[in-house]
């Protein structure tokens, strides 16, 4: 079939399908440019509200107050655990509106549904402030301290440090601008992303010379059989500088994804870490130049723009040195807090995922899957949630490793996610039955802006 047959072929299916439109994927979503690139042209956002209307800006409303004027707003949407007055007796279908130009800083959970015709809206009015309407995962922290209190961070001078209630580990900086750095987690090396074809080009390589001998790279910690990890030019230092970071290394022959692992063991002789493989253990291989990198202790706190956080049972004390090594009392830190910022009650109730996955329905460790129907969520902005601590092994399986800025994991219908913008998120939307009892139904999720995932 010739160029010339396949394109007539698509000109009569359009004429076909093109009457009525009843989809999406039948309009064009792009400019043809004249140099025959395309460029994004999402449909505008236009504000849409149903009969009854509520308001929210949560830096001048009140909980108190009737909400259904933008004059007395809420501070608190109903379905934030913070709400109070009768923000929290709120019920029903109704259309909220979060005011521009502010910043939302809470998690809602999806208690209730609307009905067909008549969904529950979260979106924003551009008659009402100014910018963007955002909802954010992160909370600003100040009152930040100079000078390191511990022993093993280098160059304590140049270093700050504030004590959270949390354990974050994202960090961002944004200027007065409104431009957002990612503050990386202190690492060695300290590579950048000098190459964006090739984002792991300035990490270190694994030497694992004769790699096609397992035996000859597996190495016993206790009573568990891991991978040796060797690397004569730069794994050079005392153990404690490597035993109890977490190292990224290449997978394999042919998977080169990296995965993280705990460092357990360090050989001078040898100048190799032990860590184990992917499923446990020595699975897997690490072959000549998989390339990795090591993250997560204070020694690796060396340079500007890192930041390590000492975690102290649910909170902890975070340690940064700005881009610069700027002063972070005069710049705006944003700290990730809250590892989902809109998500269904089935979401916030569920338990790791190794408990629900494949599990009977008689079994007492089944989750509720019933989640949100009739739902629109459009004209908002999404920023700065946080990761799961703890990444290697079985933990994986928890469920805030898999943390959104939206996350709806029961059974959901009819919701649609248009106009929105995700940036500096973990993941902007993800829909995952949680369990063979849930069902994913209608979704239209269109003309959202992503970015920095």
């Amino acid at each position: 079939m010739n160029k010339t047959t396949i394109l007539s072929l698509l000109f009569v299916a359009s004429g076909f399908l093109g009457a009525a439109q009843p989809y999406s994927w039948q309009k064009p979503h792009a400019q043809v440019l004249p140099i025959g690139d395309l460029k994004w042209q999402p449909m505008p956002f236009v504000f849409k509200q149903g009969a009854s209307v509520r308001y929210v800006d949560f830096v001048g409303g009140r909980d108190d107050n009737v909400g259904s004027s933008k004059n007395a707003p809420w501070k608190h949407h109903p379905w934030d655990p913070k709400a109070t007055g009768k923000a929290a007796s709120c019920k029903g279908a109704h259309t909220y509106v979060f005011k521009r130009g502010v910043t939302y800083r809470g998690s809602l959970v999806a208690k209730e549904s609307g009905q067909p015709g008549n969904p529950v809206r979260l979106t924003s009015d551009p008659s009402w402030g100014t910018g963007e309407a955002v909802l954010s995962g992160s909370e600003t922290v100040r009152g930040w301290k100079k000078g390191a209190t511990h022993k093993n961070i280098p160059d304590a001078g140049k270093v700050w440090w504030a004590d959270l209630d949390y354990t974050p580990r994202c960090v961002w900086v944004a200027d007065q601008r409104g431009k957002v750095t990612n503050v990386p987690i202190a690492r060695t090396p300290n590579w950048k992303v000098s190459d964006p074809e090739d984002v792991m080009s300035e990490w270190w390589k694994l030497q694992q010379p004769q790699w096609w001998e397992q035996a000859k790279h597996q190495v016993k910690v206790g009573n568990r059989l891991m991978h040796r990890g060797t690397d004569a030019k730069h794994l050079t230092k005392s153990a404690d500088y490597y035993v109890g970071a977490k190292i990224w290394s290449e997978w394999g022959i042919v998977m080169g994804t990296p995965f993280p692992s705990l460092v357990e063991g360090y050989d001078p002789g040898r100048k190799a870490v032990a860590y184990q493989g992917m499923w446990f253990g020595a699975s897997g291989r690490s072959i000549t130049n998989n390339r990795y990198f090591l993250e997560d202790k204070p020694h690796y706190l060396d340079s500007a723009g890192e930041h390590w956080f000492e975690k102290k049972g649910a909170a902890g004390r975070l340690f940064i040195r700005l881009p610069g090594d700027a002063d972070p009392n005069r710049a705006r830190v944003e700290v990730a807090k809250r590892y989902s910022i809109i998500e269904d009650v089935c979401s916030a109730k569920a338990p790791n995922r190794l408990d629900v996955l494949g599990a009977r329905a008689s079994d007492p460790k089944v989750v509720p899957t019933q989640g949100v129907e009739n739902l629109e969520i459009s004209g908002l902005s999404f920023r700065f949630n946080n990761t799961w601590w703890n990444t290697e092994y079985a933990v994986w399986m928890h469920k805030e490793v898999d943390s959104a800025a939206i996350r709806l994991r029961g059974s959901c219908d009819n919701v649609r996610i248009a106009n929105c913008r995700f940036e500096h998120v973990v993941e902007a939307i993800q829909i995952l039955p949680i369990n063979k009892h849930a069902h994913s139904g209608s979704f239209a999720i269109t003309d959202n802006y992503v970015a920095y995932t």
